[in-house]
């Protein structure tokens, strides 16, 4: 997620709690915390590719 859409969802989060809007204060909360799920299953991803890559890299030097 780019820095303009965490932007955008935490303004969407903030209107909607200034004016009094739930179902936009709800949005954007429920926005930025997709956001934050896809980046956690980005990082988990990341992580299982480079454990991956060192179990194989050490199996071969065996």
């Amino acid at each position: 997620m780019s820095l303009s859409d965490k932007v955008n969802n935490q303004v969407q989060e903030t209107v909607g709690e200034v004016i009094g809007n739930s179902n936009l204060k709800a949005e954007g909360k429920a926005d930025r915390s997709e956001a934050g799920l896809r980046q956690v299953a980005q990082d988990l991803k990341d992580h299982v590719a480079t454990t991956k890559d060192a179990v194989r890299k050490a199996l071969d030097l065996r």
